[in-house]
C-alpha cells in the first residue's frame, strides 16, 4: 500500500466517522493487510459497525490478497465494497469478501490467471521445481475460482474461461457476470 504519513492519518480519521470506511489503494502487500487488520480490530471494538471499502488497486501478492479475503470476509459488520478506476487480480477477489459488492460507471475490474514474479532460470530448467511451482499456482488458481464460484454463481469453468482472457470488465460486464451486485 505504501502510503504517506499523512494519508495514513487520513485512513485512520476515516475509521473515526459514523459511517467508517477503509481505503485500499495501490498493491495489496504485507503493508495494506496490517491496514485491514488493524481497522477491523478497531472497528470490532466498536461492535462491528457496518464498513465501506473503497478500492482502488492493481492487485499484488496473492498470499496478502488471501489474508486480507479472510478478515474481511470473516467480519461481523455489514461490508459495502466499492471498486473505483481499477479493481485488478487479487483487488478483485478482495471486493468478492463483501456483502455488497458495487463497481463505479467507469471503473475496469480484472480477473486472470494467477502468476509469480520471483521465478528463476533454475526453477525453470528444474522438472521437479518447475512442476512444484506448476502445483502452486494451480492451487492458488482453485482457491481463486472458489472464490468467484460463491459469489458470481457462475461454473468453475466459466470462470476459467473468462480468467484466461485476461481483459478487463467494464462496470456493465461485471454486473453481467455477477462480480458486482451494483453500479454505482
Amino acid at each position: 500500500m505504501n502510503a504517506s504519513h499523512n494519508f495514513k492519518k487520513t485512513l485512520h480519521a476515516l475509521l473515526q466517522l459514523d459511517k467508517p470506511e477503509m481505503i485500499l489503494k495501490g498493491r495489496v502487500d504485507g503493508e495494506m493487510f496490517d491496514y485491514v487488520f488493524e481497522s477491523l480490530a478497531n472497528l470490532t471494538s466498536k461492535r462491528s459497525p457496518e464498513v465501506k471499502v473503497t478500492i482502488d488497486s492493481q492487485g499484488g501478492s496473492t498470499f496478502f490478497g488471501f489474508l486480507i479475503y479472510d478478515a474481511l470476509r470473516m467480519y461481523k459488520g455489514n461490508k459495502i465494497g466499492i471498486g473505483v478506476a481499477k479493481t485488478h487480480s487479487t483487488a478483485s477477489w478482495i471486493l468478492q469478501a463483501c456483502n455488497d459488492r458495487r463497481l463505479t460507471e467507469h471503473a475496469k475490474l480484472l480477473i486472470h490467471n494467477p502468476s509469480r514474479s520471483d521465478v528463476c532460470l533454475d526453477q525453470i530448467r528444474n522438472a521437479k521445481k518447475l512442476a512444484k511451482l506448476r502445483k502452486e499456482l494451480e492451487e492458488c488458481e482453485e482457491k481463486i475460482v472458489n472464490t468467484y464460484v460463491k459469489t458470481t454463481g457462475k461454473s468453475a469453468r466459466q470462470i476459467k474461461a473468462r480468467m484466461l482472457k485476461n481483459e478487463d470488465f467494464n462496470a456493465q460486464e461485471s454486473l453481467e457476470f455477477g462480480l458486482i451486485d451494483e453500479i454505482v
